[in-house]
Order: C-alpha cells, then structure tokens, then sequence
C-alpha cells in the first residue's frame, strides 16, 4: 500500500511539475512555423535545390510523366522552366557556390546522363557517356561532383566521384547503393 502511495506522489509531483513547465512556456512563439505552399498547379513538384541566399528555388516538375527542371523566383512568384525543352531531367543540386546545377539528363539517351549548367549560361555539359545509366547527382565540394552509375546488363551500382577541374573521375564504391546523398 505504500509503494502504490509513493507511486501516486510521484506522478502528481510529475503532472504539477509538467503543468508549471507548460505554464511558463509561450505557446504562441514556441511552435512550428506553418508551411507556405510556394507552387500550383496539377502537376508534382519535388526534388528542390535552394539557392545560398534562398531567394531561388530549382525544382524537378512531374506533367504527365515528363520531368523537367523549373526555375522559381519565391520573393516575385515567377517560374519558369530552367531545363526540359532539351530532353526530360531531374535531381537538381547547386554546387556549394551556387553558380552551377547539376542534374539528371534524358536528352541524349533513355538511360539518364549527369550534366551541369551554369546559371548564368544556357549550355548544358554533360560529364557521362551514353554507355552506362547515370543518376543521383550530388555536389561533395565545389571541384567533385559524385553520382551512381550502373553499366548496362548489370546489378549493381558504383559511386563515382567526378573532378570537375581535371574532368576525371573516380569510382570509389560499388555494390548495393541506392543514393549518394543522405
């Protein structure tokens, strides 16, 4: 019988602790701050790359099966498309200076190349070949640029680390990899 008393000033020492704690807690300040829909429309957006001063957001756009890469301006609304008139793309990331974007790109083949575009240009660079399905880019520092690439009739993947100074590349993993990115 004491142990069941100790047990309940336990837990009323706890809800009055609890309640105090929630009392001396602004509420109002002390939450999440809601989500702002930035995009419209039928279509899916996803897979974004935020510029440095998150003024500019790249995003991969879904219609209807056709993926391209679209350009948002958030402060003005504006969007347009960024890449996409070339061939279909996807997985947007800005390099850590935020002046190239490199991505996954159909325009030459079915199979998907990793390409970069500089921001301020047009041209499109691709770094990979028509040999091999290249995807999942990600930016390791502002000179090496890693992605998954599997030969064709294979199971498994590499992790190769491209140069983006000397235009060589590295494979540095292989197996099961199912994205370089966290």
């Amino acid at each position: 019988m004491m142990q069941r008393g100790l047990h309940a000033v336990a837990l009323f020492a706890a809800v009055g602790l609890h309640a105090a704690v929630a009392a001396d807690l602004d509420w109002g300040a002390n939450r999440l701050i809601p989500l702002q829909k930035i995009t419209v429309g039928p279509w899916d957006n996803y897979e974004a790359a935020v510029s440095p001063d998150e003024a500019v957001v790249y995003l991969t756009r879904d219609r209807n099966q056709i993926r391209t890469i679209y350009r948002q301006n958030i402060a003005a609304a504006e969007t347009s498309l960024f890449i996409g008139e070339e061939g279909d793309a996807k997985n947007p990331v800005l390099d850590p200076a935020g002046q190239r974007l490199a991505f996954t790109f159909y325009g030459k083949d079915a199979q998907g190349d990793i390409c970069i575009r500089e921001l301020a240009g047009s041209n499109i660079e691709c770094i990979t070949d028509q040999q091999s399905l290249d995807e999942s880019p990600v930016w390791v520092d502002a000179g090496h640029l890693a992605y998954l690439r599997r030969q064709h009739a294979t199971r498994y993947w590499e992790l190769v680390v491209y140069d983006t100074v000397s235009h060589g590349e590295k494979s540095v993993a292989s197996g099961a990899i199912s994205a370089p990115a966290a």
